[in-house]
């Protein structure tokens, strides 16, 4: 059940953008209860692999070549205690911003963005492959830029979302280089 931990939140994000104004103020229940339940399987992951236990799991994702590209995710001790962390503290730092965000008219999509860049940090911890990490980082900086900028309406809001916005990019050109050397060189992007 690892893919759950990341999914749950990623699920959120789209209910919330596309119909979260039917929510209102009881929004954060649905991205809250995503990542509780997230940090219930965290914990239930770290026991089995603090156990001795390996888990991974892959599907298919982008047809390439001979095999194609796999959706893999795999879970060591370090990455099941990475989980129970950012599960435990993203759920924690949402019910914290309830009551300092009680009166925002965009409430919604405040917690649509919380579950989107939660998802996207438990797609990096999880992540099997580099394709699935760069993947991952984008949907990260996203989230920070969508987080940053929440109040647009605000000069320095607005300024400080688009300083985020060219300083990761900046990273991510580098990123992304590497795996496509690492790529030309290996003919894979496992890690």
């Amino acid at each position: 059940y690892a893919f759950l931990i990341p999914l749950l939140p990623l699920v959120v994000f789209p209910v919330l953008i596309l119909s979260g104004y039917r929510y209102k103020e009881r929004a954060h229940y649905l991205t809250i209860g995503a990542l509780a339940v997230s940090a219930l399987i965290s914990l239930g992951v770290f026991w089995e692999v603090s156990r001795g236990a390996s888990l991974s799991s892959s599907i298919p994702w982008l047809p390439f070549g001979l095999e194609g590209f796999r959706l893999a995710i795999r879970v060591d001790p370090l990455a099941a205690l990475m989980c129970v962390v950012v599960t435990v503290i993203a759920t924690l730092i949402q019910i914290y911003s309830i009551g300092y965000m009680h009166a925002d008219p965009r409430y919604h999509r405040f917690y649509a963005y919380m579950a989107l860049f939660s998802a996207a940090m438990l797609g990096l911890v999880l992540a099997d492959n580099w394709l699935l990490l760069y993947a991952c980082w984008e949907l990260v900086g996203l989230g920070s830029y969508l987080l940053i900028g929440f109040w647009f309406e605000k000069p320095e809001a607005s300024k400080a979302a688009k300083k985020a916005f060219i300083t990761t990019r900046i990273g991510d050109v580098g990123l992304a280089l590497g795996i496509l050397i690492l790529f030309a060189v290996t003919g894979s992007v496992d890690m």
